[in-house]
């Protein structure tokens, strides 16, 4: 009992000393970088670590990686083949619908044109009109 008395005594003495020491900002950043989380339901005190969930996250990128570069031949010129067939289909598709485009545009360029001609002759006559009007009004 007298044994279990002096360590306690020991225990507080060294408690009274430590709280006599100044404290620096070195101490104080150590006791944040170790300060201890209570994980609820385990009983457990775990370190915080404040880049731990960065690094895993990195982590299971790289081997997420690593896994989905190995594809085998065959899928791989399965999928090279799927590609090839969709751009030829596609690009079958669009010079079909340029030449729709092109044929409706020539034949509106045409409409245009013969409109133009229309107008520009019918100008032409009224002009020719007022001017022999304008001729025979001088002759009077």
């Amino acid at each position: 009992m007298a044994v279990i008395e002096d360590e306690e005594i020991e225990m507080e003495e060294a408690d009274t000393e430590s709280a006599d020491k100044s404290v620096d900002a070195t101490d104080i950043a150590a006791d944040v970088e170790t300060s201890s989380v209570h994980v609820a339901g385990r009983g457990k005190r775990k370190i915080q670590d404040e880049g731990a969930e960065s690094r895993k996250k990195k982590l299971l990128c790289k081997r997420t990686a690593e896994k989905k570069q190995s594809i085998d031949q065959e899928t791989k010129s399965f999928i090279e083949g799927l590609v090839h067939s969709s751009i030829s289909s596609l690009g079958d598709i669009l010079r079909a619908q340029m030449a729709s485009m092109e044929s409706m545009f020539k034949e509106r360029i045409g409409n245009m044109e013969i409109e133009v001609s229309q107008l520009g002759e019918a100008i032409s006559l009224r002009a020719k009109e007022a001017f022999l009007r304008a001729k025979s009004m001088k002759l009077r």
